[in-house]
């Protein structure tokens, strides 16, 4: 059985092994961006499933109402008796889905590490719809299938939520910890309020330390927060037509791979502002300004407020709830790029803090400059002492996967 640091290094060199399961949809190089025409029904390729690396991976489906779908990636080559570790990762809001390339690449280094992991298909978020009950039922298949599988290890699993799914894992960890399933929980990349989330996504701003910051946000984020919700807030319910367009942006966004600040999305901005009335145009190219503009900062505050108030009457669980007994849950471990353009890291220290005021016992955070969102930021050889940092988070990691809880 490999030791934690002997289990990271296996980690890191899965993680360089793997290759991308998706190519940047329609994307050439030295082409114009994607077109209204190009895109009627944005989706990802379909490339499923490969043999990346060290690493076998197989698709399964698990209960009957409906049966879930579950992408599985188990390490190649090694025929043992020894149950492995198994973690259940909760993908985020993105049409790839499981099939996210950096979801992949992660769930494929685990695998080399010596791992089972179990990555089941949310439907709703593959939509982009911002639904976080839409898990629990999936969680609970895939849960009772692991965890009586003689060939995993016995005391649960880890369960890791990526983006919108981070807090999800962290709430459904909470209150499904009585079954002793679930031996740790991991959020990447998480946030702790949706106010602060869309507060930087439409205006870039952020507190730190007591100041106002401000970065250059994804777009990505607001246009799938006004997809679902922009039309339910007051005062924009006739924005049914702006919604809608937003969906197809963040969807081509989603699929085309490329980061939704480019200039390659602008051919599609401009279609699909054409075909909306004068009014309406108005507000979408508030949320799609032309790249390289962001929204006006005060209409950014107002707006991000009365979205995000509305979101929450339509999903409370958006938030976690007041309620939620803390101090039930397994050992948490937050981690968070520095340099994330979609959800700025205080979210992850927001989300850390909050959980210890609810009773949380054993809550750790790892804020790394090495990654962004879903994508590294720099180059480890480049930055070692952030390359030290990340490496004791993923022995730590590594230790979870086996020590009771």
């Amino acid at each position: 059985m490999a030791g934690p640091s002997a289990a990271a290094l296996r980690f890191v060199r899965g993680w360089f092994e793997a290759a991308y399961l998706h190519e940047e949809w329609g994307r050439q190089t030295g082409e114009p961006g994607p077109s209204l025409a190009d895109v009627r029904d944005a989706v990802a390729p379909e490339t499923w499933p490969p043999r990346v690396g060290r690493v076998r991976t197989e698709t399964t489906t698990v209960g009957e109402a409906p049966p879930v779908r579950v992408r599985w990636y188990r390490p190649a080559g090694r025929e043992t008796a020894a149950p492995l570790p198994a973690w259940l990762l909760l993908h985020g809001v993105a049409v790839q889905g499981p099939d996210h390339p950096g979801l992949v690449r992660f769930a494929s280094a685990l695998a080399s590490a010596g791992a089972a992991v179990a990555i089941p298909e949310i439907p709703a978020w593959s939509r982009l719809e911002l639904d976080p009950a839409a898990a629990d039922a999936a969680v609970d298949e895939v849960l009772e299938d692991v965890c009586g599988d003689p060939a995993t290890l016995p005391g649960g699993v880890v369960l890791a939520g990526f983006s919108f799914g981070a807090p999800q894992a962290v709430r459904l960890a909470a209150q499904r910890s009585a079954t002793d399933r679930i031996r740790a929980v991991v959020a990447f990349g998480g946030y702790a309020s949706l106010p602060g989330a869309l507060r930087f996504g439409l205006g870039g701003t952020y507190q730190w330390r007591g100041r106002l910051r401000h970065a250059q946000p994804d777009p990505y984020g607001r246009w799938v927060v006004g997809a679902n919700y922009l039309h339910r807030t007051p005062g924009f319910e006739d924005a049914t037509e702006v919604s809608a367009a937003l969906r197809t942006l963040a969807a081509v966004a989603g699929a085309h791979g490329v980061l939704a600040w480019e200039p390659d999305y602008d051919r599609l901005k401009s279609d699909l502002a054409a075909g909306l009335p004068p009014k309406a145009r108005r507000l979408f190219r508030r949320f799609a300004p032309p790249a390289g503009q962001d929204p006006d900062p005060q209409w950014a505050a107002a707006t991000a407020s009365r979205i995000a108030r509305a979101a929450e009457s339509v999903h409370p669980l958006l938030a976690l709830p007041s309620d939620l007994d803390a101090r039930r849950l397994p050992r948490v471990h937050l981690v968070h790029g520095r340099g994330d353009p979609l959800i700025p890291f205080t979210e992850s220290v927001a989300l850390a803090n909050q959980l210890r005021r609810l009773g949380a016992l054993r809550v750790r955070t790892t804020i790394t400059r090495l990654f962004g969102h879903a994508r590294e930021s720099g180059s480890m050889a480049a930055q070692p002492i952030e390359a030290l940092r990340f490496f004791r988070a993923l022995r730590a990691l590594m230790r979870m996967q086996r020590r009771p809880r």
